[in-house]
């Protein structure tokens, strides 16, 4: 999802997903900016990379889940 999200904010490439979800993907992109954006994907990879084989998944996620809340605040 965050992926067609910066696809619809860079304004390239084809957005997976149904045509109601491009709509929805390039009416939330042009409402962030592309740094929020890319930030949101870098929390969920970071995320991601961490909860591989690691008894605190659900922490870690939702550790994620929190700064994914927060993006706004930590972008200057």
């Amino acid at each position: 999802y965050w992926r067609g999200l910066m696809l619809a904010s860079a304004g390239g490439g084809e957005l997976p997903g149904s045509p109601a979800l491009h709509d929805a993907q390039r009416r939330q992109a042009a409402a962030a900016s592309l740094d929020a954006i890319l930030a949101g994907l870098d929390v969920l990879t970071t995320a991601k990379m961490k909860m591989f084989r690691n008894p605190h998944a659900a922490v870690i996620l939702e550790v994620a889940a929190v700064r994914m809340s927060r993006l706004g605040e930590l972008l200057s």
